[in-house]
């Protein structure tokens, strides 16, 4: 079996937002952040939640879901 790569592209809201939901089942905060924080200031290699402390150690558009 072979991966298939599928290019989804993630836009902002008017004002630059980018919507996440906590992927942590007992949690799943919205939560929004600022697209180029997002791209420069968050690490592919951990993401957390700001509400309950949830850590990724993946890369972040698995995991952290757009809402």
């Amino acid at each position: 079996m072979s991966d298939i790569n599928i290019p989804v592209e993630f836009t902002s809201d008017e004002k630059g937002y980018y919507d996440r939901q906590c992927p942590n089942e007992k949690c799943e905060y919205i939560f929004k952040i600022h697209m180029e924080d997002w791209k420069e200031k968050v690490s592919d290699e951990q993401v957390f939640c700001p509400m309950c402390g949830h850590v990724n150690d993946n890369i972040k558009l698995d995991h952290f879901r757009p809402f």
